[in-house]
């Protein structure tokens, strides 16, 4: 029996391409706000801590038996395996540069492919951005996005003061009126730095997505 930890730092929504429609989760709701784990981050001057509406936050783990059926690269180094017991088929997005002990690399995986597999994973939800406006205006190459019902919008000050290093996603955050932050993992550009400290509009989805904890083969 092998078995593999697996790793992921970042969520993408490439579950939900898998499982419905682009950008979209059946778990997602109207609400004006993410459903999202909150923090309070302590602040200056003895005020009141601001309240942190995270970008992710953990809806439980679970466990699917099966066949893997399918391992494919992304944007490296993210990718994803798809495992069908079934009708019922989940997928899962892991990161091959993980740390040390946790690595996995999609071409080792993938000799595991038709054979049956103990997989365990991590359901999260994550708040993914789909335009950012300043003065009803896009700054995002495109224009307006089209905006769906099932779509959220918050108003307040852009916190994005450097541009994205390196593959993975970094945090940018919205301050409200009432001092609330809201973070989004996002690949910031020159276009949002320079709205840094400036009033917009963000446009936001919940998408569901699945990070790979452990699998092992049973045959």
């Amino acid at each position: 029996m092998k078995k593999i930890i697996l790793s992921f730092a970042a969520a993408l929504a490439f579950y939900a391409c898998q499982n419905s429609s682009s950008n979209a989760n059946t778990a997602s709701n109207t609400a004006s706000t993410p459903s999202a784990a909150t923090t309070t981050q302590p602040a200056a001057n003895n005020t009141a801590p601001a309240k942190v509406v995270k970008a992710e936050r953990e809806l439980g783990e679970k466990n699917i038996l099966g066949k893997l059926i399918e391992v494919m690269d992304m944007d490296y180094p993210r990718a994803f395996l798809t495992i069908q017991d079934g009708k019922n088929k989940v997928s899962a997005n892991f990161n091959e540069e993980g740390e040390e002990g946790k690595r996995f690399k999609v071409a080792e995986l993938s000799k595991w492919k038709k054979r049956q597999v103990n997989v365990f994973y991590m359901e999260k939800m994550n708040s993914s951005v789909i335009d950012i406006q300043a003065n009803g205006v896009s700054i995002l190459e495109g224009g307006n996005a089209e905006v769906l019902p099932e779509y959220k919008k918050l108003n307040g000050t852009l916190i994005a003061a450097e541009t994205t290093k390196g593959d993975l996603p970094t945090i940018l955050s919205l301050k409200t009126a009432d001092g609330t932050v809201y973070e989004f993992e996002y690949f910031i550009t020159d276009k949002e730095v320079a709205q840094n400290g400036k009033t917009v509009e963000i446009i936001y989805t919940e998408v569901q997505n699945n990070e790979l904890i452990s699998i092992e083969t049973l045959d």
